[in-house]
């Protein structure tokens, strides 16, 4: 999502919403800056959250711009995701179990949990 187009949906989100997502924003860029994902690498976010629709919350899956690259998962259902952003899958996971990839399988992790 481009900072023009979030801006106008900005409207409706509290000025405390606004400087969370500025941050979140800026965390974003770093993550961008420093990692440099490339075309084709795989992405795991660990710990989206479940309960809000809002791109606050997730916001890697709200501003990255290759959705089909990433694989969210959380212990929350967050299958919302995969409307919102066509291409990522969400896994449902529970906290007390290894995670049910293989080794290697990702390129990148993330997680702003």
């Amino acid at each position: 999502m481009s900072d023009k187009d979030y801006f106008k949906r900005a409207v409706t989100f509290s000025m405390l919403d606004r400087v969370a997502f500025f941050a979140r924003r800026e965390i974003f860029k770093l993550f961008i800056k420093s990692i440099c994902p490339m075309p084709g690498e795989k992405i795991i976010d660990i710990g989206v959250f479940g309960g809000s629709e809002d791109p606050n919350w997730n916001f890697l899956e709200c501003l990255y711009d290759h959705p089909e690259q990433i694989i969210a998962v959380g212990v929350d259902d967050a299958s919302f995701l995969e409307r919102q952003y066509p291409g990522l899958k969400f896994v449902k996971i529970a906290s007390d179990q290894k995670l049910p990839f293989k080794d290697d399988y990702f390129d990148i992790g993330f997680s702003s949990a």
